[in-house]
């Protein structure tokens, strides 16, 4: 819309909308805008109306102005869709919390039950040793067997990499015309009890515990590694109003997906907003 336009619907009809066209130091219109996009943990992608166009934020975006819909997502996380509207000649910023990525996790299996576990020299428990979260980068796993045998294993692990490292201590021999190394079935092993996933929203935000006391987090919960089974939990609101008391199930391999609110009936007998009861 020209400037001569946006003047007339002004004068004529009052249209409180509409902005004048800017112009550069050379006379032309700015057609461009400029929006920053900040997001915390930094580092996401960003699809714009449905092209990957910025591969890892902090990024500033210069666009025609108008509408666009973004998707934005860290690597390994889920994805959350915002609407920005770009501005002819001006620069906005956006910052943005978004879900993390599941941590990077390993898992050490061992021939030898019970044998120590050290990662990058930090002593870290004992076989089996189930998917302690640990940095990513080159790491080196040594596991400490009988009579003070000692074994090691380099590995790089990857961002939100779920890896397993087996670690022998007895012999392992080749066999048949092929060179096929004995199967490790035959070596005794201890194998991680099955994993599912759980992703837990709840309104109001709050803590999630199991009927023992132990804390399964603060909710949004995204992708927690859980043995599969049943488990009988406590929702409770941050500010101690409310709680609910409920059954989740955890499927191997599956991801266990729920989401609560909790009102009035689940409101805590006597409480008030100073914390008495």
């Amino acid at each position: 819309m020209s400037r001569w336009v946006c003047l007339a619907l002004l004068v004529g009809v009052g249209f409180a909308g509409c902005k004048p066209t800017k112009y550069d130091k050379d006379g032309k219109p700015i057609t461009l805008g400029k929006f920053r996009l900040r997001t915390y943990p930094k580092g996401a992608e960003v699809w714009i109306d449905g092209k990957l166009e910025v591969v890892s934020t902090p990024a500033t975006i210069v666009k025609e102005a108008g509408e666009y819909h973004l998707k934005i997502q860290a690597p390994g996380a889920e994805a959350i869709e915002r609407t920005i509207t770009i501005e002819a000649g001006e620069e906005n910023d956006l910052n943005l919390r978004i879900p993390e990525p599941p941590p990077a996790m390993v898992t050490v299996l061992s021939d030898v039950p019970g044998a120590e576990v050290r990662i990058n020299g930090y002593k870290r428990g004992f076989t089996p040793l189930y998917r302690v979260v640990t940095k990513p980068g080159p790491i080196d796993v040594t596991v400490m067997g009988p009579n003070h045998r000692a074994k090691s294993v380099r590995a790089m692990l990857h961002r939100s990499e779920d890896k397993t490292l087996e670690v022998f201590f007895a012999d392992v021999k080749s066999e048949g015309p092929e060179g096929d190394l004995q199967s490790k079935a035959e070596v005794p092993m201890s194998v991680p009890k099955p994993k599912g996933y759980l992703t837990l929203g709840m309104n109001p935000e709050g803590t999630v515990e199991l009927d023992d006391g132990t804390k399964l987090g603060e909710t949004p919960i995204v992708k927690r590694p859980m043995d599969a089974g049943r488990y009988t939990v406590w929702l409770r609101s941050k500010d101690d109003r409310y709680e609910r008391r409920v059954t989740l199930e955890i499927e191997e391999g599956k991801p266990a997906i729920y989401r609560f609110l909790l009102n009035r009936e689940d409101q805590r007998i006597g409480w008030t907003p100073d914390g008495g009861r």
